[in-house]
């Protein structure tokens, strides 16, 4: 399958699965919305998930070790989200969800330019 039919895929699993988890954490469904926690900590491993998935998936080597490090990534981006949703965003969470997805996909072609440009391509 081509690279850029897989990221929109993954970029609408992505849209999908924040639109899923956000109406179920407004709806307060127990399996999403532990009460004081606002539903953050379905927010967090769906983040993790979902980067470590999106970085294995578009990547066509090391599977395993891009998995582990896109869960890494997702990791961070849900930490300096939550900084960045905390003083600037008054709402039930959904800003966070975005930012985090959004940081963690930007990380990811800010890492594939970079590696692009140092190695040479192949005619």
């Amino acid at each position: 399958m081509p690279k850029k039919i897989k990221i929109i895929l993954m970029l609408l699993l992505v849209f999908c699965v924040v639109l899923v988890i956000d109406n179920r954490i407004y709806t307060q469904d127990l399996r999403f919305y532990q009460g004081k926690d606002n539903g953050f900590s379905a927010r967090l491993i769906s983040v993790c998930l979902l980067s470590a998935l999106f970085y294995s998936v578009l990547t066509e080597n090391h599977k395993v070790k891009m998995f582990v490090f896109g869960f890494v990534i997702g990791l961070v981006a849900s930490i300096s989200s939550y900084f960045i949703w905390f003083f600037f965003f008054d709402d039930y969470g959904l800003s966070f969800h975005v930012i985090a997805c959004t940081l963690f996909i930007i990380l990811y072609f800010f890492n594939e330019s970079r590696n692009g440009r140092s190695s040479p391509r192949s005619p």
